[in-house]
């Protein structure tokens, strides 16, 4: 195991070297994002805004043969993330924005690149430990090992939506001060478009099939340990599933990426979807209720109630992935830890979407401090300006 891990941190460092020797800048920026999974998160947001207002640059997407790409604007390059000629375009490109890391590009975990300007957006405002800080304490040696990986596939630009956030992105990635770009991210562009607002809405009452539905989206993160997260079908309050009816409440369920396929519900009003992006069902909710998520972060922009389902909160913070705050410091409503609290926390936001609204607020000065509309074009500058000081490139 240990010889394993030593000849993958050689194979990156030669990779990262022979890249160096061997680049040719090809003008082009090249866009992945969930290993190659996916195209719903900021990397997509900013791939069509590049599309859409900087037609003269060459973009490409690389992703996995069967994923779903409808939303990507259709001028985008798809590059097989299998594909041996899809790592020497990767290699040879002027930028390269991820939302993971190098990962997001390459099946291989040695894969290293030296020349292409690395943006990585990241994935979300964390609660849980990331990074270095979310590893388990395996030794001195396994904890250097860490560090070599992670300083070895660093990015030369990574996205901030506050001073907060830096703070625990520079000690879990050790990231320097220079390297940030003050704003939000791309995805959160959708909140800020009344006509993206009224899309997602309309798209989810015709779903639904019910003009009158208030819309409740449930979004739990994954568990390192690999159990179920909990699903509103397990609820054993029976009563609640006939207050859902009378009161014209659904909840829409959507399981984290990692998790795909483990909730499941046989109720009319609970529903579950994995064709809409999460946050398209945000937009189109009148609640969100998660748990440790980042998902909540976002959501703050609309101003809508939040509940913190943490039914597990003494384990996911001891024994699971940990917490960099205590609930008190973070949460942006109610944090029910059993059945009949949640059920309460939901009829009581559902009667009043304004009870914690100054709590909201606060949460989302400290939190989202740089978040705004033009989140996208300060990121593209600030790529811009990058490439500008490297290449001695204006574009």
């Amino acid at each position: 195991m240990i010889i394993n891990k030593i000849l993958r941190d050689i194979l990156m460092f030669t990779n990262r070297i022979e890249n160096t020797f061997r680049y040719k800048d090809n003008g082009m920026f090249v866009f992945g994002e969930w290993m190659g999974k996916q195209a719903t998160d900021s990397c997509l947001y900013l791939a069509n805004y590049l599309c859409d207002n900087y037609p003269q640059i060459k973009i490409a997407w690389v992703c996995n043969k069967d994923a779903d790409l409808h939303r990507l604007n259709k001028d985008i390059l798809r590059l097989d993330i299998s594909d041996k000629k899809t790592e020497l375009i990767v290699k040879n490109a002027s930028v390269l924005i991820m939302n993971q890391g190098l990962i997001d590009f390459s099946e291989s975990d040695s894969f290293n690149v030296a020349k292409p300007l690395c943006v990585n957006i990241w994935h979300g405002v964390p609660w849980k430990k990331i990074g270095f800080d979310g590893l388990p304490k395996s030794g001195y040696f396994h904890s250097l090992e860490h560090k070599y990986q992670i300083k070895v596939k660093s990015a030369d630009l990574y996205v901030s939506p506050s001073e907060e956030y830096k703070e625990k992105f520079s000690k879990a990635f050790f990231v320097k001060e220079s390297k940030f770009i003050n704003a939000g991210y791309p995805r959160n562009a959708i909140f800020y478009s009344s006509e993206e607002l009224l899309r997602c809405r309309t798209n989810m009452l015709k779903r639904i099939s019910n003009p009158n539905a208030k819309i409740i989206v449930y979004l739990p993160t994954f568990r390192d340990s690999h159990t179920p997260p909990f699903s509103f079908t397990d609820i054993s309050i029976l009563s609640f599933y006939d207050w859902l009816k009378v009161n014209n409440v659904y909840i829409i369920q959507k399981a984290h990426a990692v998790d795909t396929g483990m909730l499941s519900s046989s109720n009319s009003n609970i529903i579950n979807v994995s064709d809409v992006s999460a946050q398209e069902l945000m937009a189109a909710s009148d609640m969100l209720i998660t748990d440790y998520s980042s998902c909540f972060y976002d959501y703050l922009l609309l101003d809508r109630p939040i509940i913190h389902y943490i039914y597990d909160f003494e384990y996911y913070k001891n024994k699971d992935r940990g917490l960099y705050y205590d609930k008190e410091d973070v949460v942006c409503g109610p944090s029910p830890q059993t059945e009949y609290d949640l059920i309460m926390a939901i009829k009581e936001n559902i009667d009043n979407p304004s009870l914690y609204h100054e709590l909201r607020m606060r949460r989302k000065e400290k939190f989202l401090f740089y978040d705004n509309p033009n989140n996208c074009e300060i990121i593209v500058q600030r790529i811009f300006e990058e490439l500008s000081k490297k290449r001695k490139v204006v574009i």
